[in-house]
């Protein structure tokens, strides 16, 4: 954009009216010229200030646009518009809790406001905060009983925090409202998929994607019902389907290539994700699935490069740092933090926890437990970047994946005597790890292995030939790192206690997943 190739405007109005309409053509260089022009004239102008907050989150300048909004909130405090873009602009730079200060402010001002209970919701679902969750869709309920999307994301919140009947009601009102829509319809199936309940998801999700050939998702997990009932070539059919919907899709991808692994044409698994990795070379699910692929068609040494437990995997002591009983201090005050924190939820659904609870994503700057226990994670995440760039060439997934500006995001677990982590891995993630906070003396000392992490075998939906078993130690204030990619699960236990630990994921800023 040329300088003074916008019209000139003599009034604060004028200048705003011409920048709004170049902005809603899309013309974002020479809407911005127009709204400094009218901050020149009238540098308290509110609208003026959020609009150009909005478009400079549009063009990926989140640290400009969150000072705007934060001016244009503090000139208008009784005005929910620039709070609500506010926080938008704060989870685009992945600031969640200030995210959900700002949109609680925002309701305070307008305690019905929907824009603000909206986006507070899927806010909330989205860190693990179910109940809280829960409660902004059922007002918004209130208010627009009529919905279809907030009573579908209150049917998926209800599964998540164990409401079976709940759920598949809310779902049948979604249902019953929409006159089937197939997004209704959709979600069902999912809620379905979440219960284990394949055969009635399927006959459901079939429906969906009868009514409708755009959305991805719905053919994604019509595939997973069609795999886990064994019809594994129709599965293949619609994955590629989803993948022609949207060719982006890295669960698509994912599916797709486990699915090729179980008919044998793991060459064409291996294609599939070395295409998908040229474009995303860190995509984490994919990783995982390349992993299997390259074992499975016997290329050991380049699946190792992947799963490499020993090499990839870090360990990092609090009492490298600090004293140990500054350590014994800090640990058992965040265990009364998490055994009190409102988030837990038993058994979630939606999650690996099985005979024990997880809480919600964490504040880590809530109190200066957490606070010390931040500083150890990022330094111990510093000092094992530097390790990987010593260890490995730049064309390694563990250092293409990575960036200099990162963000945490982190949860609690506890697990009950027999509890468990199921086989997982990270999808989001760069690097994830896990800090043990809590660990109980075990009531059979004979099982070695018993509590403690291990790296190596898949879910049983994934195909995978033997592979090699790594396992961790638990230990009081040790913290073990590794790459998001990796599956991982825990060994159950017995013992008089409960097993405490607080996970996280390493969120590189340039790829950052919004909600």
């Amino acid at each position: 954009m040329k300088k003074n190739s916008t019209p000139e405007f003599k009034t604060a109005k004028a200048a705003l009216a011409g920048a709004m309409q170049l902005h809603q053509n899309g013309d974002l260089d020479a809407a911005n010229e127009l709204y400094s022009k009218t901050l020149e004239i009238e540098p308290k102008n509110p609208r003026a200030l959020r609009l150009k907050g909005i478009l400079k989150r549009e063009n990926g300048d989140i640290k400009q646009s969150i000072s705007l909004l934060e001016h244009a909130a503090a000139i208008s405090p009784k005005d929910v518009a620039p709070f609500n873009e506010l926080a938008l602009s704060q989870i685009s730079a992945g600031d969640f809790n200030d995210a959900e200060k700002t949109f609680r402010q925002a309701l305070k001002i307008a305690p019905k406001n929907l824009v603000s209970l909206t986006n507070l919701g899927a806010l909330l679902h989205h860190q693990g905060h179910i109940n809280e969750a829960i409660k902004c869709y059922s007002a918004l309920l209130k208010e627009q009983p009529d919905d279809i999307n907030v009573r579908c994301n209150f049917a998926k919140a209800l599964v998540d925090a164990g409401q079976e009947t709940d759920a598949l009601q809310a779902c049948e009102r979604a249902i019953n409202d929409s006159n089937a829509h197939p997004y209704a319809l959709a979600i069902k199936g999912a809620v379905l998929i979440d219960l284990e309940r394949f055969e009635e998801a399927k006959k459901i999700l079939l429906s969906a994607t009868q009514e409708t050939q755009d959305d991805d998702i719905a053919f994604i997990n019509l595939a997973l019902c069609l795999d886990e009932l064994k019809d594994t070539n129709a599965a293949i059919e619609l994955l590629q389907k989803a993948l022609e919907i949207n060719p982006l899709n890295a669960r698509a991808v994912s599916d797709l290539a486990n699915c090729l692994i179980k008919v044998n044409q793991t060459e064409s698994a291996i294609n599939l994700c070395e295409g998908f990795l040229q474009k995303f070379p860190g995509e984490c699910l994919i990783l995982a699935s390349y992993a299997l692929a390259l074992s499975a068609a016997g290329k050991n040494s380049l699946a190792s490069e992947l799963t490499d437990y020993k090499r990839l995997a870090k360990t990092f002591k609090l009492n490298s740092f600090i004293t140990d009983n500054q350590k014994n201090s800090i640990n058992a005050t965040l265990a009364q933090l998490i055994r009190e924190d409102q988030s837990l939820l038993q058994n979630p659904l939606s999650k690996s926890t099985i005979g024990g609870s997880q809480t919600g994503e964490l504040n880590l700057d809530a109190t200066l437990e957490f606070s010390e226990l931040k500083n150890f994670l990022e330094n111990s995440i510093t000092s094992a970047v530097e390790e990987y760039k010593t260890e490995f060439q730049s064309t390694h997934p563990i250092l293409k994946a990575g960036s200099d500006r990162w963000s945490l995001r982190s949860w609690a677990t506890l697990l009950n005597p027999g509890g468990r982590q199921a086989p997982h891995m990270h999808p989001i993630g760069w690097l994830s790890g896990v800090y043990y906070v809590e660990i109980p003396n075990l009531t059979n000392e004979k099982d070695v292995n018993a509590g403690s992490l291990l790296f190596g075998p898949a879910p049983d939906r994934f195909s995978q030939k033997k592979t090699n078993l790594t396992y961790h130690e638990p230990i009081e204030g040790q913290l073990v790192l590794f790459p998001s990619w990796l599956w991982h699960q825990t060994i159950p236990f017995q013992s008089n206690g409960q097993r405490i630990s607080i996970a996280f994921d390493v969120l590189p800023n340039n790829i950052l997943r919004q909600i």
